[in-house]
């Protein structure tokens, strides 16, 4: 029948109707069972799951149009409603819902599993501040709904909501077929579709169309399509959509589109289509998925899809476009037809799995489904096979014509690396009822494992296990000695190869766990090639046997619902003699072969070289416990020094004080220890003899020459591109440490370029303030311009002189300095090696140039001396406070034991701030919330400030605080990883005439 023709018809059967009086759509609609329970009124649909005569598993008939719905069946003062499991017959008639509610599940009924829902169309709002909001049901398990329509606007007025669709919010193995969405649906959402927000498993959509507008307000809304927002299918679970188009206009960010928002490529789309305009992408997100099925077209082609979208479509009336069938009441075909494609609709639309062995043929199981409703049992219904086409395997025949069934199987030993576990064949069948014949399509019959097979090859594998594959380290398995190593998947040897069957998981057990203890779980090889249980041996006094037992589990698809899996298993028993033991014994003389290596492995820890024993000169690296083949878990080491005013050891390192010149070399001795942190009477010892020379006065005055040369050409090591100390006008660099060529000449380095060899480093030079990630290495008079960070550059308003300098120290001799401070000869020459103070005094350019004479020269603080300062002369940093009654900004530096002071007359400067309250500069509402993996730390935005300092640490690893500057008061909150408990201080800044004002630290302790 021809779109025109259905056309003509359906406007003959509307005068019909008009003149007869006759409601067809009643007649058509009436419930399959003559004993259902007929709802009227608003009240009597209230009752459904609250009244014993209501039942939530009961069959329901709609009788006529109920108007002014406030409630959700099914809902209860949990969050969670009670599930109608029945059927609800709408009849063909409509429910207009008025619901404003602040929880979820939110819709018609709230949630239905194992139910059937047709022949209804709820209309009006629906107003939430939750998620999970649907105009049929928000959730939708196992179940069928059909025939029906949403005409509503949906908003979303609170948090983020999730779940949201014309039709069900959320769909797990379940159809929808036949059913439209009108309206809109609005607000922040996700996981939302004009049809269906979310499909899970094998859940198809067939004959369904969208005109409802779909917004969302969120920054970047995740998965919005004007069907399906979310198709979440696997391989195994896959969906199909088929026969639907989308009209309606879908607004949002990120994956978002016109069909769908996010698409697994086990989604299947057929004769699917958009109109162009609705939203510029078909789909939104989706990773090697196939879109062939999905076609876009104009407004004016919308009128012509009609028969392209399939007989479950008329034209509409008014605007030609397309509509369900049973909108339009054009149902005019003869009662054989009527009876055919109702059949349809109860048949399985979904994936058809028959069960090996209890379902040998696909027309026999199809005609019991048939002959198993009372509606169509003995009415001579005849069930033949129109097509047949397999999905992945094309070669071989799975469904034979007259419906016979070969179920899958694949040769494993041959096929090792196949994922493959069904076939899935695509069957159109044929329903005859006297002379008229229609198509019943389900979604595809899927054929798992021949089981008998399956069991042959798990038989075959444990007849033709390798026991000797277990060995581990041992020689054969009447002399076991060592740990063994059970593989999960095993290696058999079939047609004269070995092969390992990944296809099977093998498990084992001991008969004797005190001897020989199985590991809970297996890991995988370094090469991933096998996962093997760790099987412990512990060798007893005298020589034990052990049963292992293997068990074989065929690893493949096992469909637990439908009871088609694999539940034979088969065992081998591996016979295994263990060895008698002395462990102590044994293992101290593995241990003490071990420590013949750790000599060896010394090193100079400053050059990473070769250690001269009878010649040190510096700091020695250990060895560690990976260096000699041990696993720091299991082997504990502790080192000992003879004489700790010669050689200290920090964990794997020394640090080594060299004698004095003219002194003597002095002998050390290392005592290292390894021991077995299961058994401490497992250990081994070695003593390694070390002669630590002394210094020389040359090495000595070398350094000194090396720290003068450091500090003199100390603006070579910072300038970066600027030219001269005069004329500073782009950042400055840092630098790690300064280092000394062949020839003398010093430079400077990173610390990821650092050489292999002492130099002069930077170090704190505030020590006595916390800060994160010990950055404050710089010192600046006026940290405004010239950053005492990171030595970044601000260009002032005119040109103004800054002292920038650091706190050096040689990484050898600082140490020497502090051991030696009184010494008489050497502690003045060791003072001169650490702690040294270095300034430089540069001019940044200004903007607007020179200061002219009629303005007050900028000022800033400099130290006594220009070039350097000494540990005699320190220099601390810049202090600025704040004149309220004067508008003065007074700015004191310390240089050795002299004050400078300047005061700067603010109130000439163009300011609406003469004074300001720190008060106003309060953190209020600090506090601090736990996630699943994450810490969030949130206050409340003081718009009175500029920005806000932040310092925090965590509290088990670290006494350093780090420290963020945010710029904009507008951010107001902080996320950490939650692995740590923290402190954190937060205080407000504000700028005025370019100084910071700052306010109290508030401090917060997460738990």
């Amino acid at each position: 029948m021809n779109r025109i023709t259905r056309r003509i018809i359906s406007v003959l059967l509307s005068l019909a109707l008009i003149f007869t009086g006759i409601n067809l759509q009643a007649d058509n609609a009436k419930a399959d069972d003559a004993d259902s329970i007929k709802i009227s009124t608003a009240e009597q649909l209230a009752l459904i799951g609250k009244d014993e005569n209501y039942p939530l598993d009961g069959n329901y008939t709609l009788e006529n149009n109920i108007d002014n719905v406030t409630f959700t069946i099914g809902q209860t003062e949990n969050t969670y409603p009670d599930s109608f499991t029945g059927t609800f017959d709408g009849n063909g008639h409509s429910v207009t819902l008025n619901i404003n509610a602040e929880k979820t599940y939110q819709g018609l009924f709230g949630t239905i599993n194992g139910a059937t829902v047709k022949n209804v169309v709820v209309k009006g709002s629906i107003t939430s501040t939750r998620g999970y909001v649907a105009g049929i049901t928000p959730k939708a398990v196992n179940s069928k709904i059909e025939n029906c329509g949403a005409d509503l606007t949906i908003k979303l007025t609170g948090i983020t909501a999730t779940n949201i669709g014309g039709i069900t919010g959320y769909a797990e193995n379940s159809t929808v077929s036949n059913c439209y969405s009108k309206g809109s649906i609005s607000g922040k959402i996700k996981y939302c579709g004009g049809i269906i927000g979310q499909i899970q498993k094998s859940t198809n959509v067939s004959n369904c169309y969208n005109t409802a507008e779909i917004s969302t307000t969120l920054a970047s809304a995740q998965r919005v399509g004007g069907i399906v927002g979310y198709a979440n299918t696997t391989s195994t679970l896959s969906s199909d959509i088929k026969n639907c188009y989308n009209s309606g206009v879908i607004t949002g960010n990120g994956q978002v589109g016109s069909i769908y928002g996010f698409l697994t490529k086990t989604t299947n789309s057929s004769n699917i289509y958009y109109v162009e305009n609705t939203h510029e992408k078909s789909y939104g997100f989706g990773n090697e998925v196939d879109v062939s099925g999905i076609t876009m077209i104009s407004t004016d082609e919308l009128k012509t899809l009609t028969e392209k979208l399939g007989e479950a479509y008329v034209d509409d009336e008014t605007n030609g476009y397309p509509v369900l069938s049973w909108e339009v009441n054009t149902n005019t075909d003869k009662e054989d037809t009527e009876t055919l494609n109702k059949l349809v609709k109860v048949l399985p639309s979904g994936v058809i799995r028959p069960k090996f062995n209890e379902v040998k043929n696909i027309v026999t199981y199809v005609s019991d489904l048939i002959n198993a409703k009372d509606e169509y049992r003995d009415k001579g219904i005849k069930v033949s096979i129109k097509s047949v086409s397999n999905r992945f395997d094309t070669d071989k025949t799975f469904v034979e014509p007259d419906g016979t069934l070969h179920y899958y199987y694949k040769n494993m030993f041959e096929n090792p690396g196949s994922n493959m576990n069904f076939e899935n064949v695509d069957v159109v069948f044929n329903l005859t009822l006297n002379n008229v014949t229609v198509e019943y399509i389900p979604s595809c019959v899927q054929l798992r494992w021949d089981l008998d097979k399956v069991k042959d090859d798990l038989n075959t594998v444990a007849s033709n296990y390798e026991s000797e594959q277990i060995l581990g380290e041992n020689e054969n398995l009447d002399a076991v000695v060592s740990n063994l190593q059970l593989p999960t998947y095993p290696t058999v040897k079939y047609n004269e190869k070995n092969t390992i069957c990944k296809w099977i998981k093998t498990t084992y057990t001991s008969s004797n766990t005190d001897v020989i203890s199985v590991a809970k779980n297996a890991d995988w090889d370094n090469n991933y090639n096998n996962m093997y249980y760790k099987a412990s041996v512990y060798r007893q006094n005298e020589d034990t046997d052990v049963t292992i037992t293997a068990t074989f589990t065929f690893e493949r698809f096992n469909d637990s619902t439908e009871a088609s899996g694999v539940t034979e298993t088969f065992t081998k028993k591996i016979k295994v003699k263990v060895l008698a033991y002395d462990e102590v014994k044994e293992e101290s003389k593995k241990l003490d072969e071990k420590l013949n290596a750790y000599k060896d492995n010394m090193s100079d820890f400053t050059t990473g070289g070769a250690l001269d024993f009878e010649n040190v000169k510096g700091d020695v690296q250990l060895a560690t416990p990976r260096k000699l083949g041990l696993d720091g878990k299991y082997y504990s080491f502790d080192v000992k020094s003879s004489d700790t005013s010669v050689m200290e050891v920090y964990g794997y390192r020394t640090y080594t004080y060299r004698p004095l010149p003219g002194e003597e070399a002095k002998e050390v001795t290392l005592n290292v220890t390894v021991s077995s942190k299961e058994n401490p009477n497992i250990k081994a010892t070695r003593e390694i003899k070390l002669k630590v020379v002394p210094l020389t006065d040359k090495e000595i005055n070398d350094a000194i020459t090396f720290m003068n040369n450091a500090k003199n050409n100390f603006f070579e090591f910072i300038k970066n591109n600027n030219a001269n100390r005069d004329n500073i006008t782009g950042d400055l660099k840092t630098f790690y440490g300064i280092y000394e060529n062949e020839d003398g000449s010093v430079y400077s380095s990173t610390y990821v370029n650092k050489p292999n060899n002492n130099g002069i480093i930077v170090k704190i030079h505030n020590p006595e303030e916390p800060v994160p990630d010990n950055q404050r290495y710089w010192i600046s008079s006026d940290k405004n311009i010239v950053d005492d960070e990171t030595l970044r550059v601000t260009a002032p308003e005119y040109d103004t002189v800054v002292t920038v300098g650091a706190l050096i120290s040689h990484e050898v001799y600082e140490n020497y300095a502090k051991r030696y401070a009184d010494n008489e000869v050497y502690g003045s020459k060791f003072a001169q090696l650490a702690d040294q103070t270095v300034t430089v005094d540069l001019k940044v350019k200004g903007e607007k140039g020179e200061v002219p004479p009629t303005t007050e020269a900028p000022t800033t603080i400099a130290p006594t001396t220009v070039e350097s300062a000494t540990t005699e002369n320190p220099i601390t940093e810049e202090v600025t406070t704040i004149q309220p009654e004067t508008g003065t900004a007074t700015q004191t530096a310390t240089t050795g034991n002299n004050n400078i002071q300047t005061t700067i007359d603010n109130s000439k400067k163009t300011t609406t701030d003469s004074g300001i309250s720190k008060k106003k500069l309060t953190v209020k509402g600090l506090k601090a919330k736990k996630a699943k993996k994450k810490i969030s730390i949130k206050w409340k935005k003081n718009t009175y400030s500029s920005g806000y300092v932040i310092k925090y640490r965590a509290l088990s690893k670290s006494k350093k605080y780090k420290k963020i500057i945010l710029k904009s008061n507008k951010k107001n909150k902080l996320t950490l990883k939650r692995k740590y408990k923290y402190r954190i201080k937060i205080r407000a800044y504000k700028i005025i005439n370019n100084v910071k004002v700052y306010g109290k630290w508030k401090t917060i302790t997460t738990k």
